[in-house]
């Protein structure tokens, strides 16, 4: 498939983060020492962020396009069309890019 994009540009990107953070070191009971500690030393990851209950990947994507919009002072009526990748999708249907567009 070939797809051509026309008057496309890409002004700025945003990102947030949730707020909450665990220790990979605090995963050694579950995971087990060895497998934790080759992780950290392999990609010198000690700690991550943890989203929390109930959160999903539409809340942090509608936090930084809300941020984004506002730093260009871009109105949401504008935007013609939203691309949401992730491994963490929302639900299987509906495509959580539609529900972002909805929130937007």
């Amino acid at each position: 498939m070939k797809v051509v994009l026309a008057n496309l540009a890409l002004r700025g990107v945003a990102g947030a983060l949730p707020p909450n953070t665990t220790d990979l070191a605090s995963l050694k009971g579950e995971f087990g020492e060895d497998d934790v500690e080759r992780i950290m030393s392999a990609t010198g990851i000690r700690c991550i962020r943890v989203s929390s209950p109930g959160q999903c990947a539409s809340d942090l994507c509608e936090a930084a396009a809300r941020s984004l919009l506002n730093a260009l002072d871009v109105p949401a009526q504008s935007i013609d069309g939203i691309v949401f990748v992730s491994l963490t999708p929302d639900y299987l249907m509906p495509a959580t890019s539609v529900l972002l567009q909805h929130r937007l």
